[in-house]
């Protein structure tokens, strides 16, 4: 694995991480989600290289060594904010294709790290191959915009505050179907191990902003708006992959609810929920037959 600093056009430098495949056939840009980083992707990196795909992943703004180094994890910049940190994936692109020569890449985006690529790809989307977006989630209805809204009430008296409301009033239910909770991230995985290693990694987990919180839900409600998936290209293959126990995908009514939203604009979408998995599918129990499936819809789009 290679790692570098890789600097913005806004002259922020981006953390990113390279597994180069020896005889890639394509390349994946890897998009992780909130309070997590892209190391943890590093066992499926190696399992894509195996499989013949080069694989890059960066820090987003706010997150992993990207925000350790200017000292702001949790938070999204005051500047042009949601949008930044797309305009950054589009950057990642741009240097696959200079400095990579990649001219086949495959966008896999998982939860928040879904809803950029999906802001992404109503952008960019006719410079990828294929999407999966794994844990991703519908439109958020009326707790969305009011969480929103009061996000943008607190916004002039604690912006670059880690909330702990709006922290309770985007994840504090999520845990509930999973009572008796061990932990208080039971919802991201089966693989009690695996959510161990989140709660000690201090790059995981962390409470963010209030900056941060309406620029995701600002960034939530954009994404699952007609006149944005109305841009995506008519062409794209996109998969939608998520566990049947994931609360953030309503237990798989909201995955269905957006596929048919999809289909409605003609994309040519097809949907996975794999039986009792939760949010983190790629740290589950059953994560061989999630990876598998993944590599698999992207070799059947590489014939």
């Amino acid at each position: 694995m290679r790692r570098e600093w890789l600097k913005m056009s806004d002259g922020t430098d981006l953390y990113i991480r390279i597994w180069e495949s020896e005889n890639p056939k394509a390349t994946v840009q890897l998009v992780h989600g909130m309070a997590e980083h892209a190391g943890r992707y590093e066992r499926f990196a190696q399992i894509l290289n195996n499989s013949g795909y080069t694989v890059i992943a960066n820090d987003h703004r706010g997150h992993g060594e990207t925000g350790k180094r200017k000292q702001s994890l949790g938070d999204f910049p005051s500047k042009g904010g949601w949008n930044r940190v797309v305009k950054d994936l589009e950057e990642v692109r741009d240097f696959l294709e200079k400095e990579c020569k990649s001219d086949a890449v495959y966008l896999i985006g998982h939860s928040m790290g879904s809803f950029l690529s999906r802001s992404l790809i109503a952008e960019a989307g006719e410079r990828y191959r294929g999407v999966i977006l794994s844990g991703t989630a519908g439109d958020p209805g009326v707790m969305g915009r009011l969480g929103q809204g009061l996000a943008a009430i607190l916004m002039p008296f604690v912006a670059e505050k880690p909330n702990e409301l709006m922290d309770r009033l985007s994840f504090g239910s999520y845990n509930r179907t999973f009572e008796p909770n061990r932990t208080a991230f039971d919802w991201l995985s089966r693989d009690t191990e695996e959510v161990d290693q989140y709660i000690q990694d201090p790059l995981c987990g962390f409470v963010c902003t209030t900056r941060f919180y309406r620029d995701l839900l600002g960034g939530l409600l954009a994404v699952n708006s007609k006149e944005n998936m109305e841009r995506i290209p008519k062409k794209l293959p996109i998969c939608l992959m998520s566990g049947e126990q994931d609360p953030v995908g309503e237990f798989g009514k909201g995955i269905q609810a957006l596929a048919d939203k999809y289909k409605e604009e003609k994309l040519p979408v097809s949907m996975q929920l794999f039986s009792g998995a939760r949010h983190e599918i790629l740290n589950e129990i059953n994560r061989d037959e999630v990876m598998d499936a993944m590599i698999d819809w992207m070799n059947r789009h590489e014939k």
